[in-house]
């Protein structure tokens, strides 16, 4: 009796299925995989960075202030001058070809000097006939023009705005400076090197300014590592010769 039992009990443990636990297992890793494989290369790098989402901040204005920074600018504009002096001086009010390098000192500011040709038409203008030094013979008449060169620094603090794009961005800049500036003009018919005592008229201007500026950039990259746009500043004269000054660059700065 006791063996017909225990060999029923063996018959019915053979007929009882066995759960595979271990087979899904696998099946459920092959299937977590096989989702991996197919989830988007973005998804896999969230997954793994769950807090990566959270640092993005693309597409978002920003303010920032590089620590240093160097550029180079060229461009022009004009200068006008006080009724007395241009009643004085006899000429109208200059303008000037600019050169210039702008440094940023540190954070919030910036030093500003240049220098560039300058011109001015003559109110008061004169004839002179001169002599070629070679042949005396060789002579002509021509009338006087005015010319000379302009300088300038200036420093003061800058705001920048950081507006990111696609890889790159727009970089707005906002700045205001105080300043000195000024010409050294000629009045003449001939260059100095056409005859030995020709007339020649000096004209010396100058003036202290503050300046608000403008400047839209497209910024390398959203460091804004480099950028290359244009500025247009006006100078209030507080003292000097000048009145207003108004100019207009175009400028490639660096920045790190």
């Amino acid at each position: 009796m006791n063996r017909f039992r225990a060999s029923a009990l063996i018959t019915a443990l053979a007929i009882v299925p066995v759960t595979p636990v271990e087979h899904a297992s696998a099946q459920s890793v092959d299937r977590d995989a096989e989702q991996v494989t197919r989830a988007r290369p973005g998804q896999a790098i969230d997954a793994e960075r769950p807090n990566a989402a959270s640092s993005d901040t693309s597409g978002r204005a920003t303010i920032w202030l590089p620590t240093y920074g160097f550029g180079m600018y060229l461009g022009g504009g004009a200068l006008g001058l006080r009724r007395s002096v241009r009643d004085r001086e006899g000429i109208d009010s200059p303008k000037a070809g600019l050169l210039g390098w702008t440094a940023t000192l540190w954070r919030h500011l910036f030093l500003d000097v240049g220098f560039g040709l300058s011109w001015a038409s003559d109110r008061i203008p004169f004839e002179e006939t001169a002599c070629s030094v070679y042949d005396p013979s060789e002579c002509n008449t021509t009338s006087s023009t005015v010319f000379g060169l302009i300088g300038w620094a200036k420093l003061g603090p800058q705001l920048r705005i950081l507006v990111p794009l696609s890889s790159d961005g727009v970089d707005i800049a906002i700045r205001t400076s105080a300043g000195v500036r000024g010409i050294s003009l000629t009045r003449s018919a001939h260059v100095r090197s056409a005859c030995s005592n020709c007339r020649e008229d000096g004209i010396g201007l100058s003036g202290t300014f503050v300046a608000p500026e403008l400047e839209l950039a497209y910024a390398f990259g959203k460091t804004d590592a480099g950028a290359f746009g244009a500025r247009v500043a006006y100078e209030h004269y507080l003292s000097g010769d000048f009145a207003h000054g108004l100019w207009l660059t175009a400028f490639f700065d660096g920045y790190w």
